[in-house]
C-alpha cells in the first residue's frame, strides 16, 4: 500500500495523528477495538492522504 500512496518513499513524510473525540463516527471504536485519525503529508509529491478508522465487532 505504501508503494501505491508514497511511490517516492516513506523518508519524507510528515505524519500526524488527530483526537478521535470531534466525531460520533468514532464512537463504536473507542468501545471496541480502537478508533484513530492520521493524515500524511507527502512533501515529494505535495500530496496528502487522511485515514479515519473506526473499528467494531
Amino acid at each position: 500500500m505504501n508503494k501505491v500512496l508514497f511511490p517516492n518513499g516513506t523518508d519524507t513524510l510528515d505524519i500526524y495523528e488527530w483526537t478521535t473525540d470531534w466525531s460520533d463516527y468514532f464512537d463504536d471504536g473507542h468501545e471496541w477495538y480502537g478508533a484513530c485519525c492520521w493524515s500524511v503529508y507527502d512533501k515529494t509529491l505535495n500530496r496528502y492522504a487522511v485515514m479515519l478508522v473506526s473499528a467494531t465487532d
